[in-house]
């Protein structure tokens, strides 16, 4: 039986039939007029994560037979539900950002979508514009908060730009990059924090081998962090991963692909080594060699033998939530240093306020943020008892609804 493996490969087609100088020659045309900003990337520092105070969290051996008892660690839950119109209908969800009374629901693999909702679930408008305009955007790669200004920030990649709106969805004004981020993180002092692929911005080639790079709000690069050296290790795996760097609360998370640990970004120019998650000998990363590829990969965890850690997580104020591929979802607690974990989950009779258990995709404070899709929950409804709002939510729903956000804090367990 195949075993349902997501691999991402990041890969720019518009380059993959190009000779390198080919490749150059188009980039540095693309981004003419910045030679003199490029030119000064080039003496940037290096900025080195702190490693003093790494948590190495242990993933049992025997993940596969636990199971995770989701009522017992769930403290407060609440519900919201995503109003339904032609305007805001969402076909799927690859981020959700929260800011004030805010509510923004990203779309950027099959559609280009940016929707903005009020907390109680409500839409107010689509955001932005598809075009080739200057106040327009050609492909959304990625979308931000600048909690400060209380602005939302689209990452235009081929346009190469970033477009600044107001929380209602108005634009304010747009800045031209230099280069091509992947991802971005913004600081409470308005700074930035761009996740860049490896060799992709090759006209500044003394950054393009670094992973996260700092910029200041005007968008000047002061230092970069994190080389890709340690890939040269799997010469034949291209690999790439849409897990390596996530967003929530005030936080960045990067997982360096192939390795167990996670790095946390909270302050500008500052990275901490913060979590090393231990799959022991289950390790698929312990099973290549120079010659692994990257078909490879889905072979080897379909025997069934290994486990892959591939950065999928989220963190809120006392806890990390990770997923081990064809192991388990995890629960670490960063205050008492304990792990909760398992294959599948368990529900208790008593608790009418948990639908079921639902894999987080953010966070929001201390509570985890899950999407509960109405069509899945229609064709399986939950057997057990729900109380009146829950039973009163579900009766309301239409197949074709847009999603249900589900907020769950956990106890200190």
């Amino acid at each position: 039986i195949m075993r349902y493996y997501s691999i991402v490969l990041i890969l720019l087609c518009c380059y993959c039939c190009q000779s390198g100088n080919d490749r150059l020659h188009n980039i540095k045309k693309a981004f003419q007029g910045f030679e003199k900003v490029i030119s000064n990337v080039d003496s940037i520092p290096e900025t080195l994560p702190g490693e003093n105070n790494i948590s190495v969290i242990t993933v049992p051996d025997d993940i596969t037979s636990k199971i995770l008892d989701f009522s017992f660690i769930v403290d407060s839950t609440y519900y919201t539900k995503l109003s339904t119109s032609p305007a805001s209908l969402i076909g799927d969800i690859d981020k959700i950002l929260f800011i004030e009374e805010r509510i923004i629901i990203v779309e950027w693999q099959r559609r280009q979508s940016v929707l903005l909702f009020n907390r109680n679930g409500t839409f107010i408008t689509k955001i932005g514009i598809q075009g080739n305009g200057p106040g327009e955007y050609l492909n959304i790669r990625d979308v931000a908060i600048d909690k400060t200004n209380a602005q939302i920030v689209l990452l235009d990649d081929f346009g190469r730009k970033l477009l600044f709106y107001d929380l209602d969805g108005k634009l304010l004004s747009f800045k031209r990059l230099f280069y091509y981020p992947v991802g971005f993180f913004i600081f409470d002092n308005g700074a930035f924090l761009f996740y860049q692929a490896r060799d992709v911005n090759i006209h500044i080639p003394s950054s393009c081998n670094f992973s996260l790079l700092f910029a200041l709000p005007d968008q000047e690069i002061i230092s970069k962090s994190l080389p890709y050296n340690y890939l040269e290790k799997y010469p034949m795996n291209k690999m790439g991963s849409l897990h390596s760097f996530n967003v929530c609360n005030k936080v960045a998370l990067y997982n360096p692909i192939f390795t167990n640990l996670i790095y946390e970004i909270k302050e500008f120019n500052r990275i901490e080594a913060r979590y090393s998650i231990n799959i022991g000998s289950k390790d698929i990363v312990k099973a290549f060699n120079i010659g692994t590829t990257t078909n490879d990969i889905p072979k080897l965890l379909n025997t069934g033998k290994f486990y892959f850690f591939e950065g999928e997580s989220v963190s809120t104020e006392n806890f990390l939530y990770f997923r081990v591929k064809l192991g388990g979802d995890c629960f670490y607690s960063k205050n008492t240093g304990n792990l909760y974990c398992g294959n599948a989950f368990r529900l208790s009779l008593d608790r009418a306020d948990i639908i079921s258990f639902y894999s987080p995709i953010t966070s929001d404070g201390d509570f985890f943020v899950s999407v509960i899709w109405p069509y899945k929950l229609l064709k399986n409804p939950p057997r057990k008892q729900l109380n009146n709002e829950l039973k009163l939510l579900i009766d309301s729903l239409k197949e074709e609804d847009n999603p249900i956000l589900f907020f769950y804090s956990l106890k200190s367990i």
